[in-house]
């Protein structure tokens, strides 16, 4: 039964030949005891095939899911290897695209230091100066970018070096002031007159990121940079008064650890000083703005659309207006063709806008 179950077919031929010639011998016998034993024996090779054929059906399962196991594995080890080169790709997609777009920028960051260099009229010194923080910006992304692919090449390493951490503080205090300051928000820098040991270039991006994200979300009051020592350790504080970060989303920021940077209430009254005062442009003038030109994806997920809506009722009259964007999903596309505003895609030439706002002048006389 052991050796032959696992083929049940085998099994059922062996069976009936090995005993039933036995069992029909026995009965023939004229003793009683024999005739016995022959029916027990018919009765022995029915529990057989019944144990044989539950073992058959275990040794099936068994190799069935053994197979099923390896054809697994094999799957698991081919996706591995999808997901690997796949990755690769990716990175390689990543260093190819910093690099190639790298090139033009450059170039563009050339030609705007030699505009500086050779412009000889002062109210173009400022759109320059624009120009110079736009190409900043892109030159950021760009580095970011290449940090995700030289991440996922396992080539960017920690270059640790002690750092005075003041200088390092002003630098970013002075290059971050004028976005604090055009949106009405106080950036205070305290403390940093310490000396870390650490990659200066990595806390640099790190605390880059902190601030900028600060400013970005946060609508009033201050943003401010805190250092203490604590245990041996130094503990670097991005504090700002803005919307903050949901509970719900705690957990993927930090993982199992205490969230601290996320959890900590931050009193905006404290800072009420810093906001009173300032408005929006739109709300100073006694009448309203004249044109409406947004951007279609605002924060927290409000479009221009609303933002125009709004506008309009505060003021209670409609308002020309014009959407921008650089989305090309069909869904929004549709969302903002139903509202009536004209929709151009960026990058949007100041030419355009211009006609635009011509054309809207031009209307208001004729009404």
């Amino acid at each position: 039964m052991t050796s032959l179950s696992a083929y049940l077919p085998a099994f059922y031929v062996f069976l009936p030949v090995a005993v039933v010639p036995m069992n029909v011998f026995l009965l023939l016998q004229p003793h009683r005891f024999h005739r016995m034993l022959g029916a027990m024996g018919f009765v022995y090779v029915a529990a057989l095939a019944l144990f044989g054929r539950t073992i058959g059906r275990s040794v099936l399962e068994t190799l069935k899911l053994r197979f099923e196991k390896n054809d697994l594995i094999a799957e698991l080890s081919r996706k591995k290897d999808e997901a690997e080169r796949a990755n690769i790709a990716k990175s390689t997609f990543l260093a190819a695209a910093s690099h190639d777009l790298r090139q033009p920028l450059h170039a563009l960051t050339l030609f705007t230091s030699t505009l500086d260099e050779r412009n000889r009229y002062p109210e173009i010194g400022d759109v320059i100066a624009n120009i110079k923080t736009s190409v900043q910006a892109l030159e950021k992304l760009f580095n970011a970018l290449l940090d995700i692919s030289r991440l996922d090449a396992g080539v960017l390493r920690p270059e640790r070096a002690h750092v005075r951490l003041g200088a390092m503080l002003e630098r970013l205090e002075r290059e971050y002031a004028p976005d604090a300051r055009a949106k009405g928000l106080a950036l205070q820098v305290r403390g940093g007159d310490q000396v870390v040991y650490t990659d200066p270039a990595l806390l640099e991006r790190i605390l880059r990121n902190y601030i900028s994200n600060a400013i970005r979300y946060t609508e009033a009051g201050v943003v401010a940079v805190e250092t203490a020592a604590r245990d041996g350790a130094l503990l670097i504080d991005v504090v700002d008064t803005g919307i903050g970060i949901p509970a719900a989303h705690h957990r993927e920021i930090c993982g199992a650890r205490a969230c601290a940077c996320c959890s900590r209430a931050v009193d905006a009254r404290r800072w009420s000083r810093a906001a009173r005062g300032r408005r929006r442009g739109a709300r100073e003038s006694p009448g309203g703005p004249d044109a409406i030109i947004a951007d279609y994806r605002l924060r927290d997920g409000r479009t221009g659309i609303q933002a125009i809506e709004r506008v309009q009722r505060e003021r209670g009259r409609t308002i020309p207006a014009l959407i921008v964007t650089g989305d090309t999903a069909v869904d929004r596309l549709r969302v903002v063709k139903a509202s009536g505003y004209p929709l151009p895609h960026k990058p949007v030439q100041p030419a355009m806008l211009r006609t635009y706002l011509r054309n809207l002048r031009r209307r208001e006389r004729a009404g």
